[in-house]
């Protein structure tokens, strides 16, 4: 009767260990419910160097492990030293994102605890319009020492437009002066003092650079 006694209490026991961790018992889970809630920066642009995101959310445990998964189908297991400045809520990794698209992370904690996908987005930034400079008008200037008015001709010229000019010798031209411009069109106020081939280019504010015109001073 003893030994019946005992193995009917083992099973009480393990009965009410079955119970207790129960899903819905509103015991404690067995694992981590780990949460990506942010990413920053949270629309990357493509490189080819690795870029540091922080990550931001709740339960993240020490050891943790961020599976990253491409754009292509390609995956990326980020662990150990590759995350930083880990804190229960926060840790920062150094991922390459090489191509625009959708990525997926994923955190892992120790004990087994996964979260949910966070998908972050990298787009391309798109380049601000090249400069084209087509003509300079007159065809025929003549050297002079008192600043001469062109006008250059082109395409996406704009707001905050620079002009560098150099003489023959390869030296700036000082304080040419830019007005009246609009998207294909400019006038260049300039002094041409010396005879020969002038080098003339133009810059927008955004720092895209155009091609290089050659003026020739006779």
């Amino acid at each position: 009767m003893r030994t019946l006694h005992r193995s009917f209490s083992t099973t009480v026991a393990l009965a009410a260990m079955l119970v207790l961790w129960a899903p819905g018992s509103g015991a404690t889970p067995l694992t981590s419910t780990p949460v990506i809630l942010s990413v920053t920066p949270a629309s990357p642009s493509p490189a080819k160097d690795p870029q540091v995101l922080r990550i931001g959310g709740q339960d993240f445990q020490p050891k943790l492990k961020l599976m990253v998964t491409t754009p292509g189908g390609g995956t990326m297991e980020l662990k150990d030293d590759a995350i930083q400045q880990q804190q229960s809520g926060s840790f920062q990794v150094a991922i390459v994102i090489a191509n625009p698209g959708k990525y997926s992370l994923v955190v892992t904690n120790p004990d087994g605890g996964i979260s949910a996908p966070f998908v972050l987005e990298a787009r391309a930034v798109a380049k601000p319009p090249t400069p084209v400079i087509q003509r300079i008008l007159p065809e025929t200037i003549s050297k002079n020492p008192e600043a001469q008015t062109l006008t250059v001709e082109g395409q996406n010229f704009g707001p905050g437009v620079k002009v560098t000019v150099t003489d023959t010798l390869g030296v700036e031209v000082l304080d040419p002066v830019v007005r009246e411009v609009t998207t294909s069109s400019f006038k260049l106020s300039v002094k041409l003092e010396t005879a020969g081939p002038y080098n003339l280019v133009v810059s927008n504010s955004t720092g895209a650079v155009s091609n290089v015109a050659v003026v020739t001073v006779r």
